[in-house]
């Protein structure tokens, strides 16, 4: 049974064709053309097939070597469109009109000055005087 896809279905970044499991090996095509290898039994694998399909019936084959014991497509199959990832909007604000500074001191004293402003408000002033500290222990 082909896998029919429309125009809108194809406007997608990825298209990613998943298997729970090939096993032992397998070759997936996608409209005959080789998608992907898989050489191992207990993998997972997963193929991005984005570029081999078309719109309308499409057909995907997978070729199976069995080296021992059960063998084939087992677990899953799924085709997953995937769109591109919009970023999210957002917006920066403060807690109830609070923000939070972090300073870091050197050795050297003096004054520092923090100033806020905003649309609509008035420019606000903070000095906070900085002297000398006690030095830190040393550790051996």
């Amino acid at each position: 049974m082909p896998v029919r896809l429309t125009a809108a279905d194809l406007a997608v970044v990825r298209a990613d064709l998943n298997f729970g499991m090939i096993d032992d090996e397998g070759w997936v095509y996608v409209n005959g053309r080789l998608a992907g290898e898989s050489h191992h039994w207990s993998d997972s694998p997963s193929f991005d097939v984005r570029k081999f399909l078309q719109v309308g019936d499409n057909t995907i084959a997978v070729a199976v070597k069995n080296n021992d014991g059960a063998g084939g497509v087992n677990k899953s199959v799924s085709l997953e469109l995937k769109n591109p990832s919009v970023p999210a909007n957002w917006q920066r604000s403060a807690f109830k009109g609070l923000a939070e500074v972090i300073v870091q001191a050197d050795s050297n004293t003096g004054d520092i000055q923090l100033t806020a402003d905003g649309d609509g408000l008035q420019p606000v002033s903070i000095v906070i005087r900085a002297g000398p500290g006690a030095p830190r222990p040393a550790v051996p």
